[in-house]
């Protein structure tokens, strides 16, 4: 009977004592607690987390604390301990903090030739500027010869910025596999080769347009709308024309092709569905032109785009492909 009541006693003890440390504040337990300061610290990503700077066990949920950012590749920068300090007493951690005054934080550099990198990128951007119809004509301008990042292993990322014309800018981002990063904006000229009709033989002023070929241009050195293919067969040039230049809406212009008053067909199309209806001109108009036009059937009156002599289609049809 008497080792039994002792034994009761003993775990009735034990319990009581488990619920007083439950009980007991923890900021008395951070007092007796202490850390150490590393005096340095070489990074190994992009920011320097609480942990990284110490040695000693944290409270979990300081674990991850973001101290600052780390210094570039190659560079350094000291954090001393008074500010650490101050830092865990804003996060309710109130024990000893002892070490180096200042820690030492680094971050590994290698020096790189952009050489590949650029040469990749206008690969890329080469790829991004083919469905604009554009073509790049000079090399990638505005990024350094050489870089500075902490690992071999990289990738790069490129975004056009605004709409790109004569001239293009891109934002070039190259980032190593330890999350370090160069951003730069990158410039280059462009051209947009086209196909467009251009005078064979000297024509004067007046003239009807004769002898035209094809040639592929840069539309941005062409001054003015380079004409349709049905609008060369009814052009007449406004002014002298040299064999070479490219026939333009400010160069020529095209002659009448539907007139006030007159009936005209417009012609209407549904995948392989072809429908036509008559209707009477209200106004005059050139090739390309928007011309009133008052239906027979319905009496209605709608808006059609000259496409040949009597010829109307809707706005929204294309009108290269109504020369077949």
């Amino acid at each position: 009977m008497i080792i039994r009541k002792r034994h009761k006693r003993v775990l009735l003890t034990a319990a009581l004592l488990g619920l007083a440390l439950l009980h007991f504040p923890q900021s008395s337990i951070a007092e007796e607690s202490r850390l150490l300061l590393k005096e340095t610290l070489q990074c190994r990503a992009p920011v320097v987390s609480l942990v990284d700077l110490l040695d000693g066990s944290l409270p979990s949920s300081m674990n991850d604390l973001l101290v600052c950012k780390s210094p570039e590749p190659g560079k350094t920068r000291s954090l001393s301990r008074r500010r650490l300090q101050r830092l865990l007493r804003e996060e309710g951690y109130l024990g000893r903090l002892e070490g180096a005054e200042t820690v030492k934080i680094s971050t590994p550099s290698l020096r790189l030739s952009s050489k590949r990198i650029l040469e990749s990128a206008s690969r890329y951007l080469d790829r991004k500027l083919e469905p604009l119809g554009l073509k790049r004509i000079s090399p990638l301008m505005g990024f350094p010869e050489e870089i500075q990042l902490s690992d071999l292993r990289i990738e790069f990322e490129m975004e056009l910025q605004g709409e790109t014309k004569r001239q293009g800018e891109a934002l070039l981002k190259v980032r190593d596999s330890l999350g370090f990063e160069i951003q730069r904006r990158v410039s280059f000229r462009c051209e947009k080769p086209i196909r467009v009709p251009v005078c064979r033989h000297p024509q004067v002023r007046g003239e009807t347009l004769r002898n035209w070929g094809w040639e592929v241009r840069n539309l941005f050195d062409i001054d003015g709308q380079p004409l349709e293919e049905g609008a060369l067969s009814t052009a007449v040039l406004k002014r002298r024309l040299e064999p070479g230049d490219v026939l333009t809406t400010r160069n020529t212009e095209s002659d009448l092709l539907v007139r006030a008053g007159r009936e005209v067909v417009i012609q209407l199309e549904r995948g392989a569905v072809r429908v036509r209806k008559s209707g009477v001109a209200q106004s005059n108009g050139r090739y390309g032109e928007m011309v009133p036009v008052r239906l027979r059937d319905s009496r209605e009156l709608k808006r059609y785009r000259v496409a040949g002599p009597g010829l109307l289609v809707p706005s929204w049809i294309e009108l290269r492909e109504k020369q077949t």
